[in-house]
């Protein structure tokens, strides 16, 4: 049978082999198979169902046919069905198509194609056996699937007529009986079993959820009372991880235009909750003035000017405008917006079951700007009435600001607190707006959290609601009782657009200003941004009364919020990425994935609609993770704020582990303690009375940095020790034995330790902080503490001796600060002048000096492979102080010191790296080589100290040498030159913090007069240092094609954004056999460069082969090293090569040479130290680093052409100067830069890297330092 036949006479066919096939497989009867022939019906519509959704079993070709015919009988009886309409009151016109799931019967439609196709295929086999096991292969769990599809599309039409509906949530009780009166055929059915439609063949959808998708289709076409059916979530939540499409295919697509369009057209009610239409402006300032107890004309019209910047002016063409944009706006940023439709109808169940007169008030988190947006949207689509929204008055813009307010909000000042008017007009416009029956909404974190946990609430408008449920006046004596219904919402991102703004504001960067420029720049970053998923779940409300507590209220309302949260998929893996701090694979981090969400579900928490096995493959892709060709994923968590941007996510799932991590915390405190006594024992006993006292200690603190519900903490470490297999309570000596092997190995003990240990050392920094209130003459605020602990931190990092980047986080600091002002360690006072509050110290020298060794027992031990781990080192007194003397004269801490930018932030490759940790926990630091020696070589006594000093260094780097010079000479300005523009972007953000005092310029050492000019530098300075050779991250990055064993692109261009300049490749490629040759003899001193030539143009002339990546090259010089190592080519050469064939890679010298010609290395040596030279002042020294002989014969050469020319003396030599000959050309004299100039070598022989630094880093081995110095 062709394709290209008659679809008449293909489907003659298919259903000619349907016959066949029942008559011998299935025996059916011939009546039967005539019917069948004919298109008949054989069996009723419920018979059939009941075929196709057992025949999944069969494995014989026939039943693999018989499902996909099957399904065309079902799918042609769904389009002749007549509609469904329900019983009871007929159903309006326009709502009668939503009832029908015609998506379902698309995608039917479209598998139903597809098994045509295979059935087609199966015609014409000839073989019944091998028909048989093709079909069985070929789509065993694809008919599976479809089947299920197909039973649940079947199921949902036959409940079609049966669709329930729920009241809009804006009726009053009495309105809401005559509603379900009128409506009988909607009354609420039990919830069904939620069923996923999976489109995916190939992942099984296992985890149930009840997360609506909002941006779904069938959702947008649906009416906000079917939107609010609960029986929806089992049919329209999807669990899509595609990519949604563009504005510009947006805007272009007209199905997604007009789909648009119904739903802002159907979406929105006019009415408040008490079912009118909410009062006019002009009406709510006639009430506020009356409301305002004050006769003065003054204060009248400054309360009329208050209430001008304060009015909210709901206007329905403006909502709907701000609806159809957040449309098109959620479809470009996220994958899917989710909402718990579950725990919307329980607000609204126990709203109806409130007695009295209930305002309610919407008490969101605040991790982003969209979050209002979100919860407007939400609003306007489930038919609830827009709450106001009390919003900072940074945001007032021109022309924004009069859309916000057309749109619910009202802007307030950030702080009143000497204004009591402001105050009072405030707290009764917010009366005013309850009163009228409008939700408010407000976020009682005062602003957005910049470390993904709930802040500390502020009290202001908890204390206005209040005085709102408890002032009742005389006349209002005999009305309804008042109660505010404050309903905490979690909003969770995968992906938080400002999240790298917050990481850099945590270390000291000021805020940015809202202005015009700044909102139309983050709106245009919105086109380029996808934010995977984002969902919405809604915690039990917290109502309000006259007998309730401001205090415990706030806190209770802060704690719902926290708890009510879903864990993304981001932060499952941001908190897995941040677990070991060492090498990962994304398979090991897959496997993680799945062990750490079923420790989630076990303990209630609510995991992402995501499927365990795609978590760690979208978060990674959301989070722009690094992932190497081998599968390696590199967080970079060295840099403070890459960890602070993956902690923000990572703490998304802190409270679910908060009352584990003090436990744990405490026990493993109490067995390190203790193992000093007991050392060299398996098991270690410790006294559980003692744990407990440790337990509530840690608990009390970890309650400060995250909301939690109050535990019995005595309970939990019971419980804990009673059910942990690694201990054995015994109850008679209240002691406890813990395995400390098992201990060690467990994984939740390890997982929980690490959510610890970052925190602890942030408390630990603040109390060595505490030191500085030693200083009599001085007077400390809350900021000037902070940043000298920043600045504390930042050089105990720099110096290894603080594992956690995230520890800088200036929010953790100030939540350690309030911990110990509790705890009654310090306390707040007024200043002298009565202006701000200062710190006093309750406690002497050695109280403080005890609790910092406490505190740092419960710190992340360093581990050692030669032995047992120990505890961090505790600083004393002067070295705190010592340290801390950097924070003198700052007004704002540095920014980004060690971030790299942006752009390298997913990009950079390890670097060089002394790990004193053998898991690689502490950070790497790139190791320059020789350091000492070059900073010594440039050091020189300077009589006149009052000019700068100017330096060069001409091979930056990642800026290790510069670091060095600038710290030597504090007075001394650098110009760094370094021709790879990616290295010199990491040098410039690794030296952010001098700057003014350093200059970067992309380019070659060569042309150092150019770069001097545009630096505006002297054209003679007093120190040059060039560092020849690639650097440590050409070599460990194998994207860029300079190492034998990584495998990478044949790059080796130093710079990789001129696309002018050859690659390797270009050159392995398309040069001859003698110019290879030439190229592996001169630049690589390769003694078999003739036959490794030879055979890359065999491979490329005969075999067509094109070199692209290293291994390429790299197994094709394998080849030949091999065949004259065995003898294969003859004995002479093989007795040349075989010193040579030792632990080096044979491809080693090929590829020098070929890095060599591809940079022109040689040239630049050659011309550039000649150049260099010319550059230094009287007394200035030029230093140089060489790794290869190549490089260091120029540098030899041309200081034995100095001391040939007499250039090269002592400073005592009068007869310096090189007298010319008379046959001498006068014009190559003028142009000698160097005729009037005198050198000297201070060691005429080369300077080696020491057997220390060599035990150190191993590639200082064949490092050779020589110096110059300019005399005259």
């Amino acid at each position: 049978m062709s394709v290209h036949e008659p679809p008449e006479r293909q489907a003659e066919y298919v259903m000619k082999g349907e016959q066949k096939l029942k008559a011998e497989a299935v025996g059916t009867s011939q009546d039967e198979q005539v019917a069948a022939a004919r298109g008949e019906e054989a069996a009723s519509s419920h018979n059939r169902r009941d075929m196709i959704l057992h025949s999944v079993g069969p494995t014989s070709v026939s039943g693999a046919m018989l499902k996909p015919m099957g399904k065309k009988h079902v799918l042609d009886e769904w389009r002749s069905a007549p509609l469904g309409v329900p019983s009871g009151p007929k159903l309006p016109a326009h709502l009668r198509p939503l009832l029908v799931p015609n998506g379902a019967a698309l995608r039917l439609q479209l598998r139903y194609q597809k098994y045509q196709d295979k059935v087609r295929k199966l015609l014409k086999k000839a073989d019944a056996s091998q028909q048989q096991e093709h079909a069985v292969k070929a789509s065993g769990r694809v008919v599976a699937t479809s089947s299920m599809a197909l039973a649940v599309a079947l199921q949902a039409k036959e409940i079609s007529a049966e669709q329930p509906k729920s009241p809009p949530l804006h009726l009053k009780p009495e309105q809401m009986d005559k509603w379900t009166v009128g409506q009988d055929w909607t009354t609420l059915q039990p919830e069904a079993p939620l069923i996923q439609d999976c489109d995916d063949d190939e992942s099984d959808c296992t985890r149930q959820h009840g997360f609506v998708n909002v941006m779904e289709p069938t959702w947008l076409l649906s009416s906000i009372d079917q939107r609010c059916a609960e029986t929806a979530s089992s049919l329209m939540t999807q669990s899509s991880t595609k990519a949604q499409p563009s504005l510009a295919r947006q805007l272009a697509d007209v199905r997604l235009a007009v789909l648009d369009l119904l739903f802002i057209c159907r979406s929105g009610v006019d009415v408040n909750l008490r079912g009118r239409p909410p009062s006019s402006v002009a009406i709510h300032h006639r009430n506020l003035i009356e409301r305002v107890k004050t006769s003065n004309p003054t204060e009248l019209k400054r309360v009329t000017r208050i209430f001008e910047s304060l009015k909210s002016d709901m206007f329905m063409p403006a909502v709907r405008c701000l609806g159809w944009l957040l449309t098109k706006t959620w479809r470009l940023l996220f994958n899917g917006l989710h909402v718990d439709l579950e725990s919307l109808h329980h607000v609204r169940r126990v709203l109806e079951a409130s007695e009295g007169d209930v305002s309610v008030v919407f008490a969101p988190t605040h991790k982003s700007h969209l979050d209002y947006l979100i919860i407007s949207y939400l609003c306007f689509a489930y038919g609830i009435p827009l709450p106001r929204i009390a919003a900072g008055n940074n945001l007032d813009l021109p022309l924004v600001g009069s859309f916000l307010r057309a749109n619910g909000s009202f802007f307030i000042r950030r702080s009143f607190k000497s204004d009591n008017l402001y105050k009072e007009v405030l707290e009764q416009y917010v009366h005013e707006l309850l009163e009228d029956g409008n939700p408010v909404e407000v976020f009682i974190e005062g602003g957005r959290s910049r470390h993904g946990r709930v802040c500390k609430p502020r009290l202001g408008f908890m204390s206005m609601f209040l005085n709102y449920v408890k002032g009742t006046s005389d006349d209002e004596a005999n009305k309804e009782k008042k109660t505010v219904l404050v309903v905490p919402i979690s909003l969770d991102y995968d992906k938080v657009y400002e999240v790298d703004g917050y990481a850099n504001q945590l270390l000291g960067k000021p805020k940015e200003k809202e202005s015009l420029t700044v909102l139309f720049r983050s709106v245009w970053d919105l086109f380029f941004l996808r934010l995977g998923h984002s969902y919405v779940r809604f915690g039990e409300p917290v109502p309000l009364t006259e007998t309730s507590s401001l205090q415990d209220s706030s806190e209770l309302v802060a704690q719902r919020m926290q708890t009510s949260g879903t864990i993304t998929s981001t932060a499952i893996v941001a908190a897995l990425l941040m677990w070991k701090r060492a090498y990962v694979t994304q398979e090991m981090l897959e496997t993680r994935t799945v062990w750490l969400v079923e420790e989630l579900e076990k303990r209630g928490a609510t995991v992402a609609h995501v499927e365990n096995d795609d978590i760690a493959a979208h978060a990674l892709s959301i989070l722009n993770v690094e992932t190497k060709p081998n599968s390696v994923v590199a967080p970079h968590l060295q840099y403070p704020v890459r960890a602070l941007e993956l902690g923000f996510y990572r703490n998304h799932l802190l409270h679910i582990f908060l009352p584990e991590m003090a436990v744990i915390g405490a026990l493993d405190a109490a067995l390190r303690q203790r193992s000093k006594c007991d050392e060299g024992f398996s098991t270690h006993k410790v006294d559980i009375w003692a744990v407990k006292q440790q337990a509530q200690k840690i608990w009390h603190f970890l309650r400060h940095i995250c909301r939690h519900e109050p535990i019995d903490v005595d309970s939990r470490v019971d419980q804990f020790l009673s059910e942990a297999s690694e201990c054995s309570v015994d109850e008679s000596s209240g002691t406890v034995t813990v395995d400390v092997h098992s201990w060690n190995t467990s994984k939740l003990t390890s997982f929980v330790l690490s959510l610890n240990w970052s925190f602890m050392d942030s408390l630990w920094l603040t109390t060595q902080g505490l030191w500085s209130l030693f200083e009599e003459h001085m007077e400390h605020t809350e900021r000037d503490l902070v940043r000298r602990v920043q600045v504390l931190a930042k050089e105990l990092f720099l110096r290894q001796q603080l594992c956690h980047a995230e520890a800088l986080c200036s929010e953790s600091i100030k939540q350690s600060l309030d911990f110990l002002v509790e705890s009654t360690v310090v306390r707040f006072e007024r200043s002298q002048d009565g202006k701000s509050r200062v710190l006093r110290l309750y406690s002497d020298a050695r109280a403080l000096e005890d609790l910092t060794r406490e505190v740092n027992a419960r710190r992340k031990p360093h581990s050692f492979l030669w032995r047992e781990d120990e505890l961090p080192r505790n600083l004393t007194r002067e070295e705190a102080l010592e340290l801390m003397e950097g924070a003198q004269g700052f007004r704002s801490i540095y920014a980004k010191w060690m971030a790299p930018p942006a752009t390298l932030q997913a990009s950079i490759p390890c670097l060089s790296t002394i790990h004193s940790a053998s898991d690689g926990s502490q950070p790497p630091v790139h190791v320059p080589v020789l350091l000492q020696e070059t900073v010594a070589a440039l050091s020189r006594n300077v009589s006149d100290t009052s000019k700068p000093r100017y330096f060069v260094d001409g091979t930056a780097g990642f800026g290790g040498h510069s670091r060095a010079i600038l710290q030597r000479f504090s007075d001394a300005k650098l110009l760094c030159v370094d021709r790879d523009p990616e290295v010199l972007s990491i040098a410039q953000a690794n030296l952010a913090e001098f700057h003014g005092r350093v200059s970067f310029q992309n380019g070659s050492y060569a042309d150092l007069a150019k770069h001097l000019e545009a630096a505006a530098f002297p054209e003679e300075v007093d120190g040059i240092l060039v560092d020849l050779g690639a650097n440590s991250f050409h070599f460990d990055a194998a994207r860029r094609g300079f190492s034998v064993l990584n495998d990478g692109p044949l790059d080796m261009r130093y710079n990789q954004r001129d696309a002018s300049l050859p690659t390797a490749a270009d050159a392995v490629n398309k040069l001859s056999e003698v110019q290879l040759t030439k190229i592996f003899k001169d630049y690589g001193e390769e003694r078999l460069a003739k036959e490794f030539a030879k055979a890359i143009v065999r491979e490329r002339e005969e075999r067509g082969k094109v070199f692209e990546t290293t291994r390429d090259l790299r197994e094709c010089i394998e080849r030949i090293a091999n065949m004259w190592k065995s003898g294969d080519k003859g004995k002479k050469k093989k007795g040349k090569r075989a010193s040579k064939m030792g632990s080096t890679h044979p491809a080693t010298r090929c590829f020098q040479a070929l890095r060599i010609y591809v940079n022109d290395e040689l040239h630049h040596v050659d011309n550039g130290v000649k150049q260099l030279v010319n550059h230094l002042a009287p007394n200035g020294r030029l230093v140089t680093i060489a790794f290869h002989s190549l490089e260091d014969r120029p540098i030899k050469d041309f200081f034995r052409e100095l001391d040939k020319k007499g250039r090269i003396g002592d400073d005592d030599d009068d007869e310096w100067e090189y007298e010319d000959s008379d046959e001498e050309d006068e014009d190559v004299e003028d142009i000698d830069p160097l005729k009037n100039k005198r050198f000297r070598l201070p060691r005429r022989k080369a300077t080696k890297a020491t057997e220390e630094e060599i035990a150190i880093n191993s590639r200082s081995r064949s490092a050779r330092l020589r110096c110059i110095e300019r005399i005259l």
